[in-house]
């Protein structure tokens, strides 16, 4: 049997290679972890920007309907006369009972529903 003689620094070889390659496992395994973690933000921020515009297009559009519905009852209240109200089963109540109504004109109109 003969025997070799080692270096003195490679005894540990094959245990520091071990660390070096799970090292590098390691390192490529975080960086992989990164680019997903990276690539998903990414998206979620693209998506919030779309949902946004979406929402900011959805309340355009429901201010827009509320504006011409309030046009359209201003044009309709601004129309009604006391004969047509009561044309519709609306009655004249006594004073005690009104709560409010009263046009610009200062003629003050009381009605309510029989």
């Amino acid at each position: 049997m003969t025997h070799t003689p080692r270096h003195p620094h490679t005894r540990h070889s094959a245990g520091v290679f071990d660390q070096r390659v799970a090292g590098t496992y390691g390192l490529f395994a975080m960086i992989a972890i990164l680019v997903v973690a990276y690539v998903y933000l990414v998206n979620a921020s693209v998506m919030s920007a779309v949902e946004r515009k979406q929402s900011e297009d959805h309340v355009a559009r429901i201010a827009a309907r509320v504006a011409m519905l309030e046009a359209e009852y201003f044009s309709l209240s601004e129309s009604v006369t006391l004969d047509e109200a009561l044309a519709k089963g609306f009655v004249v109540p006594p004073a005690e009972r009104t709560l409010f109504a009263s046009r610009t004109s200062g003629e003050e109109i009381r009605i309510t529903m029989r």
